[in-house]
């Protein structure tokens, strides 16, 4: 079988494997399975596609095909941490991880341009309040600070080339769309802010020891809000991601090893956000709504539909976080679409692609390399039930014709597809199957307990309870952020403002008159 190489990513550069090669992959325990499937025959390959194709949704309306549990931010959150965990791959690493190489790169130093040349975030007035009026030659967050352009309301922007718009990121996937690239530079904002915090509790951090520490943070926050937030809404039971914090629960992965990117992961289950994407959403109170991919393909045409996508630079777009992350306080944000077969009318198209394939073609053709779904859950779902106690049963060929209509039998369907199926007919499409969750949560287990500031290892941040003004341990984690959520994540800039103002209102008044920050 022919596949791009993932080192050549967007380069077109194929290479030859074989289809599915147990010693190419050693730390699959069920790698001796082997590609026991039956092929599917093009005839019901073009029925399978045909069925999973939504019917297009109107602008005016509001989705209908839900899930509930799951807002619809965390689709995108989802593809932001698959670019984060697949970037080293695409510089020639294979060990993925969780990093936020795509927000950092390979820091200040080897990519100055990703990097404020001044001292505060010059385009964002909120954060230059924070600072003296000279704040612009002001050296200390100099090489520190991410830059970022404020075009007004909660959108924001990377550093582009003038004449091309090309986003200068460490990652250009994560420009992909306007979803993606606000919540790109909300961690832009979030590592900005938290600069900031550091600096003010401890003033003697700057340069070097302030940048280490600051994204020290922000990782840990990043890794808690995927454990937290992303990972156990989305398994068939919560308590799953907790049994994973030891290794002795892992069932497919070898977690005592070094990680590396499983196929799959990368080539079936990594890609089920894909179903979670709406046609549609609301921007804002106002209820604007705009398409994720509109349907003309020329980007000069004046006549194409204002959607979403993405390799430019937008002009001011009404967008409100709460309609996209529930907020304190705020009614509760959009959901994302149901986890099943069907894909959004735009992804059925790929517009920017040449001759506008499918995507659910796309991942079908990359899913069928590995052994069946019906293959991996059939050695999968006695090891879970004996451990648990639990009952789980394999998808029926009845269950199977009746979700995709189409005459197929279970053991014949691709792995992405039948995690996609495992999980609406199981579940309701409001979370993963067993096979989908084991596969998802342990890849990404298996890579934060390696990481070296991973959430795992500091699950609860020892606290210095003898200052209660710094409040930081010797990992510059503090109580502070013991309890992020994404939510908690974007508003961070504003809070730290008002609190960093409050302490410096009463420093000095405490001194009797005018005083610094430092």
């Amino acid at each position: 079988m022919t596949i791009e190489n993932s080192q050549g990513h967007g380069s077109g550069v194929t290479e030859q494997i074989p289809d599915y090669d147990p010693y190419r992959q050693p730390a699959f325990r069920f790698a001796h399975i082997g590609k026991s499937t039956p092929s599917l025959t093009p005839t019901q390959l073009e029925a399978i596609a045909k069925s999973m194709r939504a019917e297009p949704q109107n602008v005016g309306a509001i989705a209908t095909k839900d899930n509930d549990k799951i807002a619809a931010g965390f689709t995108y959150f989802g593809q932001f941490l698959a670019h984060d965990i697949t970037i080293s791959r695409h510089s020639g690493d294979e060990s993925p991880a969780l990093r936020l190489q795509s927000l950092y790169g390979h820091g200040p130093g080897a990519m100055p341009y990703l990097y404020a040349y001044y001292g505060t975030d010059f385009n964002d007035p909120a954060m230059r309040s924070l600072h003296h009026e000279e704040s612009a030659n002001y050296p200390i967050f100099r090489g520190v600070k991410l830059y970022i352009e404020s075009v007004g309301g909660d959108q924001y922007d990377i550093r582009r080339l003038y004449t091309s718009q090309v986003p200068l990121m460490a990652d250009t996937r994560n420009d992909q769309n306007f979803l993606l690239l606000q919540l790109h530079c909300a961690f832009i904002r979030f590592h900005n802010a938290v600069a900031d915090w550091l600096n003010f509790k401890r003033p003697a951090l700057t340069g070097e020891a302030l940048f280490s520490e600051t994204r020290k943070l922000v990782t840990w926050c990043y890794h808690r809000i995927i454990v937290e937030e992303y990972l156990k809404p989305l398994m068939y039971e919560g308590a799953l991601v907790d049994r994973l914090a030891y290794p002795d629960h892992f069932l497919l992965f070898k977690p005592d090893e070094e990680p590396r990117m499983m196929p799959e992961f990368s080539r079936a289950a990594l890609r089920i956000g894909h179903s979670q994407v709406q046609d549609v959403y609301t921007l804002n109170r106002a209820k604007e709504r705009r398409r994720i991919f509109g349907r003309q393909s020329a980007r000069n045409n004046s006549l194409r539909e204002k959607d979403l996508r993405g390799f430019t630079k937008y002009p001011f777009i009404n967008f409100e976080w709460p309609l996209f992350f529930d907020m304190p306080e705020q009614p509760l944000a959009q959901p994302s679409s149901a986890i099943d077969h069907t894909i959004a009318d735009p992804l059925n198209a790929l517009i920017f692609l040449k001759n506008r394939p499918a995507l659910a073609r796309i991942n079908i053709a990359r899913s069928e390399a590995l052994p069946t779904g019906h293959a991996f859950a059939s050695v999968l779902y006695p090891l879970v039930n004996e451990k648990t106690g639990a009952y789980h049963t394999l998808l029926t060929d009845d269950e199977v014709r009746l979700a995709l209509g189409v005459e197929v039998k279970a053991d014949a369907l691709p792995l992405w597809l039948y995690i996609l199926l495992e999980a609406e007919v199981k579940y309701g499409g409001q979370n993963l199957g067993v096979l989908g969750s084991h596969i998802v949560a342990e890849q990404i287990m298996w890579v934060l307990a390696h990481e070296p500031h991973s959430y795992l290892k500091h699950e609860t941040p020892h606290v210095q309870k003898n200052n209660k003004d710094i409040q930081i341990d010797h990992d510059g984690l503090s109580a502070k952020f013991k309890h992020i959520t994404m939510a908690g994540l974007i508003q961070f800039p504003k809070e730290m403002r008002r609190d960093i103002q409050q302490d410096f209102n009463q420093r000095i008044f405490h001194a009797g008159g005018r005083g610094t920050t430092g």
